[in-house]
């Protein structure tokens, strides 16, 4: 009837093992879930081997089962310790740990095996039916070694997550503390077994390993279904979260870290040595802004970063994540955040580059004509409201059509460029400037007298006139003519323009001449010419030996 009961009660505890070792198997990946399914497997055949024992009708019977149990009570320790250690995140060197944990496990299988010659475990056994049936024997030296070893393993597993519960969070600490008292019991159970056995009682009418086993089995299948202790994720969908091309982080309320995925790891590497329950927000790296969506609860949210990457061809990197709020209830209701970031540096960079091609001219990367309109139209509405004088200047690359049709219109583009590049340097910094079409350019100067104006666009003349281009093996220099107009008081753009465009067509008769447009002589608007190397005043055509004619080349 004894005999019965308990074989039940294995048999059930052997099912409910084997179905813990399956759901690890099939809807569970990586290191930790492959040592618990051998833990799981262990403990099996332990429970096998003490079944056929105590259901055996003779001494050989009886040995045969003792000899299964072995294979798994031995492998039950280094299998435990592997578990808990990789649970527990710990590293333990491959050969000069694991190699050395699983060969004390299959020293203890062999002597096991071979003990009816050798007599390492036994003197002598014998088939008892005291109590249960059972195989009894008297200990030779080799099983107290054995025995000790197993119980060994289990106490620095234990001591591991002794250690773990001190810097893991709430949540994970709960689950390290089931698992600490599923491993207890049988620890507990082998230790006081073996005492009663030391203590002079040889004839114990029960192995108690293998029921506590029973207490620890349905606690931990208690365990992984209320509390996933062993947090059994399906391999799909691992392996879906790794194909997902955007960082993907699942953090809890606390901004406590539970898992990622590979593009997480390769945007943030400190996730490679983040333990599950390390407060996230330590991370240098981890945006504010994803600190300030946890915390502000709610929702979902949808926040903007920015990095700095000198790699990158705006210097910036630009992220969008999407903060979203993950209700589990398996523990009561718990909060849970999952984060998905995308880069969106490319599509910033192409809406910066469409931006650019709107406003900016794509040659020069000056203002484009509209843009240039709509900042001088603002710019005159100010000087409206101020008072303060305004000026514009038509500028007109000399000779340019000669540079074109002699050295090609790649020359011509870099001689724009360049010119273009020594206006700019040569204006002040709220000055504006555009390119007008062709080889022409158009500034407002507000602010500044008609001397200051007409000293900037003498500037700007001589700047070109001294500079020169380096184009494969050539040295190219240029002259430019300038009309200026100084707006009158609330006249149009387009009225001042016209103007400084009248100015220009007399600048360009002499040509890398400054003409101001004299609005009270329509006759000979040309009162006012500067003469290169002169004041930029002085009346004349302005014609110098620096003028060199067409683009001059220095080879």
């Amino acid at each position: 009837m004894v005999t019965g009961v308990l074989a039940a009660v294995l048999i059930g505890t052997i099912a409910l093992a084997t179905t813990i070792a399956a759901l690890t198997l099939f809807m569970a990946s990586g290191k930790v879930s492959n040592w618990f399914f051998l833990m799981m497997l262990a403990t099996d055949l332990l429970l096998v081997g003490h079944l056929i024992e105590i259901l055996s009708t003779d001494t050989d019977g009886a040995f045969a089962g003792v000899r299964v149990l072995y294979i798994g009570a031995q492998m039950v320790g280094p299998f435990t310790l592997l578990f808990i250690a990789s649970y527990c995140e710990i590293e333990l060197h491959p050969w000069l740990v694991r190699l050395p944990l699983l060969l004390a496990g299959l020293v203890g299988i062999v002597a096991m095996w071979t003990t009816g010659s050798t007599q390492l475990l036994y003197k002598h056994y014998w088939r008892s039916t005291y109590g249960s049936v059972h195989l009894d024997s008297e200990p030779a030296i080799g099983y107290h070694i054995i025995h000790a070893i197993p119980v060994v393993m289990v106490f620095i597993a234990v001591s591991l997550i002794a250690y773990r519960v001190k810097t893991w969070g709430p949540e994970h600490r709960r689950r390290l503390v089931l698992i600490g008292v599923v491993i207890l019991i049988p620890f507990i159970g082998e230790i006081v077994y073996y005492a009663i056995r030391m203590l002079g009682q040889s004839s114990f009418p029960l192995y108690l390993t293998p029921y506590s086993l029973v207490l620890a089995d349905v606690l931990l299948f208690f365990g992984i279904v209320r509390y996933d202790v062993i947090e059994i994720r399906g391999i799909a969908t691992d392996r879906a979260m790794d194909f997902i091309a955007e960082a993907f982080i699942l953090v809890d309320g606390e901004h406590r870290y539970i898992t990622s995925n590979s593009a997480a790891k390769l945007l943030f590497p400190e996730l490679q040595g983040l333990s599950a329950g390390s407060v996230i927000r330590t991370m240098p790296q981890w945006p504010s802004v994803l600190v300030e969506a946890v915390s502000s609860g709610g929702g979902g949210h949808s926040v903007e970063y920015e990095t700095a990457d000198p790699g990158s061809p705006i210097g910036q990197r630009f992220f969008v994540a999407e903060v979203s709020k993950v209700e589990v209830t398996a523990i009561g209701t718990k909060i849970a955040w999952s984060i998905v970031i995308r880069d969106v540096t490319e599509q910033r960079a192409s809406i910066q580059q469409l931006e650019e091609y709107a406003f900016c001219d794509p040659l020069t990367g000056l203002n484009n004509r509209r843009h240039f309109k709509d900042l001088a139209l603002s710019q005159l509405l100010r000087a409206d409201r101020t008072g303060t004088p305004c000026h514009v200047m038509m500028l007109d690359l000399d000779y340019f059509k000669d540079i074109n049709d002699t050295y090609g219109h790649l020359a011509g583009d870099a001689v724009l460029k360049h010119c273009a590049h020594v206006v700019k340097n040569a204006l002040r910094e709220h000055d504006l400037v555009g390119r007008h079409g062709g080889e022409e350019f158009v500034v407002l100067v507000t602010d500044a007298t008609r001397a200051e104006a007409l000293a900037i666009a003498e500037r700007i003349r001589e700047n070109v006139a001294r500079s020169s281009l380096r184009y494969g093996d050539l040295d190219i220099t240029t002259t430019i003519s300038i009309g200026v107009a100084e707006r009158s008081a609330q006249a149009g753009l387009k009225q001042v323009v016209d103007q400084a465009d009248r100015a220009l067509y007399l600048a360009k008769h002499d040509r890398n001449t400054v003409v101001l447009w004299d609005r009270t002589k329509s006759d000979d608007p040309a009162t006012h010419a500067s003469r290169p190397g002169g004041s930029g005043l002085s009346l004349g055509t302005g014609k110098s030996d620096q003028d060199r004619g067409p683009g001059t080349l220095l080879g």
